[in-house]
């Protein structure tokens, strides 16, 4: 085995030791070299996917992050109360700079 090999190897066995005390399972169960094998075959895939598919897969969960936020901020809106109707006042007319609502004092 090499450097790098055993590197991976305790990492994998730390992540399945903290994944099962994070959902309060014995740390010392089978579950932990499971997991630690799940996780090295996952790494494996991934890097025999090559950067194409992984490239490919950055782009849709950006997709995915941004419609995420999409829906948060329309869901914070709502939740708010707020309302894109019209509010009554009368917009300045087209042409006219600085409009005069911004240079009147309350």
């Amino acid at each position: 085995m090499t450097a790098k090999q055993i590197k991976e190897s305790l990492v994998a066995r730390t992540f399945g030791t903290e994944v099962l005390r994070g959902f309060g399972l014995d740390p010392d169960s089978v579950f932990v070299p499971i997991l630690a094998v799940g996780l090295i075959v996952f790494a494996y895939l991934v890097n025999a996917a090559g950067n194409r598919s992984v490239g490919l897969f950055s782009s849709v969960m950006a997709v995915v992050k941004v419609g995420g936020i999409v829906v948060f901020g329309a869901a914070a809106l709502w939740a708010a109360g707020s309302s894109f109707e019209a509010s009554g006042r009368a917009a300045a007319p087209a042409g006219s700079w600085p409009p005069s609502s911004c240079l009147s004092w309350p």
